[in-house]
């Protein structure tokens, strides 16, 4: 990703307002976090088609297929607690203290409050913030266009980590903290298991598990076990393979704004990745600023 065009801070001792030194270490090694989990889930996905291949039992494809939805909502997870940490006033305790309810509500943003959902990626959101930099009028608008082409990228991806998360959320217990997890060739038999197919919609396509999740009524001593059906065919598996590549990756492209943002003193950055989409005129305008910009620096 590269973060040529910046735009001054002016306000040198942020660091801490910005989050602090434990928060920006962390987004520093956003990068190295963001392979691994790429590979995680490609590794896990790997193993599960090489289980549909090679005509593994239902029990075993199954399991491979929770391993690349649990190892897709990790990342989806890295994501959230990330965007809950840089909102408002950013803070590390923000990150670490997130419960479920707090990365809901971040993926619920997506949806219903997008600028507040790209802030933490510190586009420019006004034209007067490029003006007031001194860029001439067609800079102004080829940066402007760039940050809405990023914006329509990153609110593209967000959607389909949204979708995932909204999918899965249900057996995020389930996954992460050992409940019960039954594979649907065994629920379905021959022999059937007995009670827990009764009203049992099954899913169309193997494989699938069933999760059994359950809620502790203390003020009635009583437990509410609820059945959930997991579909785990290739195509879901493929879309979690997808959501969670997708979400390392934006983790990794808000960290590497914040990290540049901080390191150069700047409040806003524009990626130009995308110069290239840009009328011949605009990106003109842009990579001749770009190569000045450099120019002075390397002048200083």
């Amino acid at each position: 990703m590269q973060l040529a065009i910046k735009l001054a801070h002016h306000d040198h001792a942020y660091v801490e307002r910005r989050g602090g030194w434990v928060l920006y270490s962390y987004m520093r090694q956003a990068p190295h976090r963001s392979r691994y989990r790429r590979h995680a889930i490609e590794r896990a996905f790997r193993l599960y088609r090489s289980s549909l291949s090679t005509g593994e039992a239902g029990a075993v494809q199954g399991g491979l297929g929770l391993m690349v939805v649990q190892r897709a909502y990790l990342a989806a997870e890295d994501l959230a607690r990330l965007l809950v940490a840089l909102d408002e006033k950013p803070s590390w305790s923000r990150l670490t203290e997130a419960k479920l309810p707090d990365l809901d509500d971040v993926f619920s943003r997506v949806q219903n409050d997008r600028a507040r959902t790209l802030r933490p990626f510190i586009l420019p959101r006004h034209r007067s913030e490029l003006e007031q930099e001194g860029f001439d009028a067609l800079t102004c608008d080829g940066l402007m266009r760039l940050a809405e082409l990023n914006s329509y990228r990153w609110l593209e991806q967000l959607d389909t980590v949204t979708r995932f998360w909204s999918r899965y959320r249900p057996i995020a217990k389930a996954t992460m903290h050992g409940f019960p997890m039954i594979a649907g060739s065994v629920i379905t038999g021959p022999p059937p298991a007995g009670a827990l197919t009764d009203g049992l919609r099954v899913p169309a396509k193997a494989p699938w598990a069933l999760a059994l999740l359950s809620e502790a009524d203390h003020q009635n001593y009583q437990v509410h076990t609820v059945r959930t059906p997991i579909e785990l065919d290739e195509s879901k598996a493929a879309s979690a393979l997808r959501a969670g590549k997708m979400a390392a990756d934006l983790a990794a492209t808000v960290s590497a704004a914040q990290v540049a943002s901080i390191d150069g003193g700047y409040a806003r950055t524009v990626p130009l990745d995308m110069t290239h989409r840009l009328p011949e005129e605009l990106s003109a305008a842009v990579e001749a600023t770009v190569r000045q910009r450099k120019s002075d620096d390397r002048k200083r």
